[in-house]
């Protein structure tokens, strides 16, 4: 039968001690810690640091782990080379957005940009600081804020193409066709984890 990592981390395992404080068996439950009756000593007591461990094991399979470790060095990257240009990689993303559809309302930029309009408006701020872009109240509506990019702004539109060289730098080496099959599996598993959310399904053992 199939067996998770955990599993097969866990499965034959046994740790003992001198003291016999901590045994797990493979008949035993999954990741259960079984503390023996002695005299009652706490383990620290009785163990020298050479009796405890000098490392912490390997990590888990983890696609959290490894997606996270991904896109931190992706941000790394994008930020120190748009840092170069006076930019953050949330600002270059709104400029994207304009030098491709300049007058954009805040709320279609910010499901673009895929942030809440708070944390845009922090991030326009500062653009705006800047000289990168300027809001403007909609004549037919004053609630509909727009934003447009200034003479500035639109000076650094082919920064647009970093997109396409920094895609080719960060996945050197792999092939048409596992690009394409890697967006295609991030899009399924962003999917599976809407899934999870919506219907609250519970994962971890009780």
């Amino acid at each position: 039968m199939y067996q998770t990592v955990i599993e097969r981390s866990l499965h034959g395992y046994k740790a003992d001690t001198k003291s016999d404080l901590l045994v797990m068996h493979d008949d035993e439950k999954q990741g259960e810690a079984i503390m023996s009756e002695n005299d009652g000593t706490p383990p620290c007591d009785e163990l020298t640091d050479m009796d405890l461990p000098q490392q912490a094991p390997a990590y888990l399979s983890s696609l959290g782990q490894k997606l996270n470790r991904a896109t931190r060095l992706i941000n790394q990257v994008a930020e120190k080379n748009l840092a170069r240009h006076d930019l953050t990689l949330p600002q270059w993303v709104v400029l994207t957005a304009l030098w491709r559809t300049d007058g954009l309302k805040i709320t279609h930029l910010a499901d673009y940009c895929g942030n809440g309009q708070p944390a845009l408006s922090r991030i326009l701020d500062r653009m705006e600081a800047k000289g990168w872009v300027e809001r403007c109240a909609s004549d037919r509506d004053r609630r509909a804020v727009r934003v447009f990019l200034t003479p500035k702004g639109r000076e650094q539109a082919h920064l647009i193409g970093y997109l396409e060289r920094f895609n080719e730098a960060m996945m050197k080496g792999i092939s048409q066709e596992q690009k394409a099959l890697f967006f295609s599996l991030l899009d399924q598993i962003g999917a599976n984890g809407e899934r999870l959310l919506s219907e609250e399904i519970e994962l971890a053992p009780k």
